[in-house]
């Protein structure tokens, strides 16, 4: 390549891409269309954003700068294999059920973050929704409130720090990454897809396939069929033991119902995806069952040639 990691590189300042420069040092590369792949290969990064970066975010994850940076060296060094990149990232409102503001206590005072609110909580009345609505469940036999069924289906909402609002900077995808990637579509002549997800106020969406639970169990279709043109669909992203996790586990799940010779192989890479503080046991047993379950291929990106 023409262009070093530093070239590319210069064209990120304050935390904005020059994305101008950049189209600029992209006419000088002599990359192979995208179009021309015989083996098709699929970057995803999830949630590579501030609000997720350890010493910066409100809901750092230990290892983000780290991750990142193995993400890009890695995309770099196998520049004219990748088909294409796709990247997540969560966009919320500041009312969200898993927010302190969807809930009070009998003295009016929100949770404070990281409080787990428990089905008990909810039909006791220890914590109070701010909005409900009554939907129909039908195993329950009837009309039921929303938010306890909620949290019944869930075992506990988790309250989390405000994170990923739409009036805040740290919804933003961190720009390195982003002008590797944007740098990477216009060599090859496919741009990235980026996609967003969690703007429903009444649900939890760690994975960018599907929420934890909603009434209808929307699937996101656009980046389940993306996914399936691939030969091979590799993983990074934040964090390990939720969002980046959870979206593995979801895509093995869809992928299973696919004849073998014809889905896509998933591979994860570890080095390039940490877990929120205090969940990476979890994450391990994760790892496991996926590679158990569903044959993912689990390694670090040092490790993995295509």
């Amino acid at each position: 390549m023409k262009n070093s990691k530093n070239n590319i590189m210069s064209t990120v300042s304050h935390g904005k891409v020059d994305f101008a420069a950049l189209d600029a040092l992209a006419k000088a590369e002599k990359a192979v269309p995208a179009e021309n792949d015989k083996k098709m290969v699929l970057l995803v990064g999830v949630d590579f954003q501030y609000c997720f970066k350890d010493g910066v975010g409100s809901l750092g994850v230990p290892g983000f700068a780290e991750d990142v940076e193995r993400t890009k060296n890695w995309l770099y060094n196998n520049f004219n294999s990748v088909t294409r990149v796709m990247l997540t990232g969560d966009e919320h409102t500041k009312e969200q059920i898993f927010f302190p503001s969807w809930w009070r206590d009998k003295a009016g005072k929100e949770p404070a973050p990281y409080t787990v609110i428990t089905p008990d909580d909810v039909v006791n009345g220890k914590w109070v929704p701010v909005k409900d609505k009554q939907v129909f469940i039908k195993e329950r036999g009837g009309m039921v409130a929303y938010c306890e069924e909620y949290v019944r289906r869930l075992g506990g909402n988790t309250i989390w720090p405000y994170h990923a609002t739409e009036e805040d900077l740290d919804a933003d995808i961190d720009a390195g990454l982003l002008a590797m990637v944007y740098f990477h579509g216009k060599c090859r002549k496919n741009e990235p897809l980026i996609i967003k997800k969690g703007q429903d106020p009444w649900s939890e969406m760690f994975s960018f396939v599907k929420p934890e639970w909603s009434l209808d169990e929307a699937l996101n279709k656009t980046a389940i069929n993306e996914m399936k043109k691939y030969n091979i669909v590799i993983f990074t992203g934040e964090a390990a033991s939720h969002c980046a996790g959870k979206s593995v586990l979801h895509t093995a799940e869809i992928f299973a119902e696919i004849p073998k010779k014809e889905r896509p192989h998933i591979v994860v890479f570890k080095d390039c995806m940490s877990p929120i503080s205090g969940f990476e046991a979890q994450t391990q047993e994760l790892y496991e069952e996926l590679q158990k379950k569903y044959g993912v291929i689990v390694t670090d990106s040092t490790s993995f040639v295509l």
